[in-house]
């Protein structure tokens, strides 16, 4: 770095004149100044007027986050009971599901139009479910008869609806289906078995079954179930599985391996073989004896089969019928109703106390 000019030379070589000493003078306190740069110095800031409003008011403000805390709690407190309150509503409706009766009797105890109205139209369902078309007809009725509901009050497009609501038209549709079932009454039901054919009654805890045989009409089949009867095979066998669903309704029994306690092995045993199935044109409309097939398989288990408590149309052709419930229907829908296993063990068809055949004998 260049000297500044007053220090160019060497300065120790030339006497201290009066300039160089007034010179120098004027150095030390620009030196200084430039020391005093190490200094630490403390500075005191003003408070803000936020801080000065907490330090006054302290105890204000947390009353005041207080009251909002409550406020809070209370708002969440009243909306939790406000649900709570609704689901109370609905239970009776959610624990009657599958029963027309109940959900009917849930549905005219409901005080809240709105819910009554969901209920009459989930009894409907239900009715549907039951192949019962006068009892859908009946919820369906009452649903309709409540002009502020809101399956009245709204109207949706719909083929043939003709702009009405939609409880009006489902309305109108089951009272069309009734009409055209009426008039058409043999359109889907089986002949009754010819006079003189033989009769079984499934014997259980909950009653008894009586099935009257299509000897004509499946002539194997029932030659096989009357000699495994005759032998006793089905005593003490359990109705193994129960199926209460709009595309199915059934009780099937006849496993062997339903004498034993490992469920995993229910629903694959018989008597060793099986039967070519009969395809006589009979239907597996409700209430008929029918054969069951294992899976993957064109022919009839040996022993398996089950009742029908609702049409099932898709097994028409495959599984044989081969017979008709002439009593007990009743008992049959006992058995159905009985509660299931857990469904998340994939057990939804088994149920927890299956009603077990005490026999079956020759009428």
């Amino acid at each position: 770095m260049r000297a500044p000019r007053f220090l160019r030379g060497s300065y120790q070589q030339r006497p201290h004149s009066a300039g160089l000493t007034r010179r120098l003078q004027r150095i030390e306190p620009v030196m200084a100044k430039h020391k005093s740069a190490t200094q630490v110095t403390v500075v005191t800031e003003e408070r803000s007027a936020i801080q000065r409003w907490v330090d006054r008011n302290w105890g204000k403000a947390l009353l005041l986050g207080g009251v909002v805390a409550a406020g809070i709690v209370i708002n969440h407190y009243r909306n939790t009971q406000v649900k709570t309150a609704r689901a109370d509503e609905w239970n009776p409706l959610l624990e009657a599901e599958g029963d027309f009766a109940k959900t009917m009797a849930a549905a005219e105890n409901e005080a809240d139009p709105q819910v009554k109205g969901w209920g009459y139209a989930l009894a409907a369902r239900e009715g549907l479910i039951e192949s019962n078309e006068d009892e859908a007809a009946e919820a369906l009725g009452k649903l309709a008869a409540m002009p502020d509901h809101f399956l009245n009050s709204n109207a949706f497009p719909a083929p043939g609806g003709n702009g009405e609501t939609l409880a009006k038209q489902a309305y109108s549709a089951i009272q069309k289906q009734i009409a055209w079932d009426k008039e058409h009454a043999s359109a889907f039901t089986n002949p009754d078995p010819d006079p003189g054919s033989p009769v079984v009654v499934i014997k259980t805890a909950e009653g008894d079954i009586e099935v009257t045989l299509y000897e004509r009409q499946a002539p194997k089949h029932v030659e096989n179930f009357l000699k495994l009867v005759d032998e006793h095979f089905y005593d003490g066998i359990l109705f193994h599985r129960t199926v209460k669903s709009p595309g199915l309704s059934i009780i099937q029994a006849g496993d062997p391996n339903t004498k034993e306690s490992d469920t995993t092995q229910w629903g694959q045993g018989g008597p060793g073989y099986s039967i070519k199935a009969e395809n006589n044109g009979l239907m597996n409309v409700e209430g008929v004896l029918s054969a069951a097939m294992p899976p993957n398989s064109s022919e009839s288990s040996g022993s398996q089969f089950f009742i029908t408590l609702g049409a099932a149309h898709h097994l028409d052709g495959r599984h044989t019928v081969f017979g008709k419930v002439t009593a007990g229907m009743d008992v049959a829908r006992k058995i159905q109703d009985a509660p299931v296993r857990d469904p998340e063990a994939g057990q939804t068809d088994i149920p927890v106390n299956p009603v077990a055949i005490q026999t079956i004998e020759r009428k």
